[in-house]
């Protein structure tokens, strides 16, 4: 059912019930206000899932801008090594 259909079913229930009322034309409008959120929730939640079908996640890797420390990165050096060694005793 879409949102057409949706507002037809409304216009129809509405011209044609009988009791005129307000209470029952506002009960009844919150009632299609209601189903319309609902749909609209479900409809998002497809389309989200779709994206997350159809779309990968990727990795990043952002450096610091100030203060590079530059053991961490390969090639691993004998001084590299060396220095990490030192720097994991210390820990």
């Amino acid at each position: 059912m879409n949102f057409s259909d949706l507002l037809r079913q409304q216009h129809q229930y509405l011209n044609t019930q009988h009791t005129k009322s307000l209470a029952a034309r506002k009960l009844t409008l919150l009632r299609f206000k209601q189903m319309l959120e609902e749909n609209e929730a479900k409809i998002y939640a497809a389309v989200h899932a779709g994206f997350d079908t159809f779309s990968h996640y990727k990795s990043v890797f952002k450096k610091p801008r100030l203060f590079e420390v530059p053991l961490k990165y390969p090639p691993y050096t004998p001084s590299k090594m060396s220095w990490i060694k030192r720097l994991l005793k210390l820990s």
